[in-house]
């Protein structure tokens, strides 16, 4: 059985439990928490993840979300790739870096660094690729600095996979979304992008702060295209807070109406269907099929880069 390493971060305002495994975040507390709560939806036993289908806490590549077809063409050279989500590709498909083990060592008190050498033709697609993730706490602000380095032309989206429940357990119904986006991506049955949608005044509107509830009876998965450049996305809770900072183009939210407990929760935790929410900055899904969309391809000049950071706070909700 592959041997999984746990790290913490910790400080005198939160701890954090990282795994070797698809850099997973295990669990996030704020000081003062009870060791049965945690921000982070997670397992128990670090082993569980093994077998992880709703990718728990995971880094997410090489390219995050779905490509159509399982398949794109690059340079005149189709690339096929494991369909692992009907006909299409999810997540980097079956064995992608979320499910692999990385290196990891320490980075200073307060940082962890973990590494992967991506082979040219890994889940069929082209190019070597030198994978690094450092995440780092600093004081209540965690944050995942994702670079990729290849030697050819190649896509790359990657995302971090956490699913947020402020409260700890139960479900994220009374949770309060603001989203700088005033566009999703319509997708049809297969979750597959079509084209730009207003969201103005329908209920995927999270211009201003507005509660889920909605949410629990139609399963939000989809694509917000951010207004700015960099943007900040607020999540409260109960006078708990949690601000996401991001540099990419939008980010896919999903309210979980498919999770299903597959092993031992952490904590109190029971993983139904609608307990945390995905907040997963990224690229447009399928962009390397669509030539309209933000180009996720990337050349041995320069470097990918996704930064992300994360801060969990108690206070008075805005």
């Amino acid at each position: 059985m592959p041997q999984i390493e746990t790290a913490i971060l910790e400080n005198s305002h939160a701890q954090v439990a990282l795994l070797n495994l698809g850099c997973i975040t295990q669990s996030w507390r704020l000081a003062g928490w009870s060791t049965h709560r945690s921000a982070v939806l997670g397992y128990r036993d670090a082993q569980a993840y093994l077998n992880n289908p709703h990718y728990l806490g995971a880094i997410i590549g090489r390219v995050a979300n779905r490509i159509v077809g399982a398949k794109f063409t690059l340079n005149g050279e189709v690339h096929r790739l494991d369909a692992n989500e009907g006909s299409n590709t999810l997540h980097g498909g079956t064995g992608a870096i979320s499910q692999q083990l990385w290196a990891m060592e320490r980075d200073g008190s307060d940082a962890v660094r973990f590494s992967l050498n991506s082979p040219n033709g890994d889940q069929g697609f082209p190019a070597n690729v030198a994978f690094t993730v450092t995440v780092s706490l600093c004081e209540n602000t965690l944050t995942y600095d994702m670079v990729a380095k290849v030697d050819a032309l190649t896509p790359i989206n990657m995302t971090q996979h956490n699913y947020y429940n402020l409260q700890g357990s139960g479900t994220v119904d009374g949770h309060q979304l603001q989203v700088p986006a005033s566009h999703t991506l319509d997708v049809d049955e297969n979750g597959i992008p079509l084209a730009l949608r207003s969201v103005a005044g329908g209920a995927f509107d999270f211009t201003e702060p507005r509660a889920m509830d909605k949410m629990m009876h139609q399963s939000l998965d989809a694509h917000y295209c951010f207004d700015a450049a960099k943007s900040n996305i607020s999540l409260c809770h109960g006078g708990t807070i949690l601000d996401v900072e991001t540099d990419q183009v939008g980010a896919q939210f999903y309210t979980a109406g498919k999770l299903a407990p597959v092993a031992s929760p952490f904590g109190a935790q029971s993983h139904p269907p609608f307990s945390g929410i995905c907040i997963e900055p990224q690229g447009y899904p399928n962009a390397v099929n669509r030539p309209n969309f933000p180009s996720i391809l990337v050349t041995p000049d320069i470097p990918y880069r996704n930064t992300i950071r994360v801060t969990l706070r108690e206070g008075a909700i805005p």
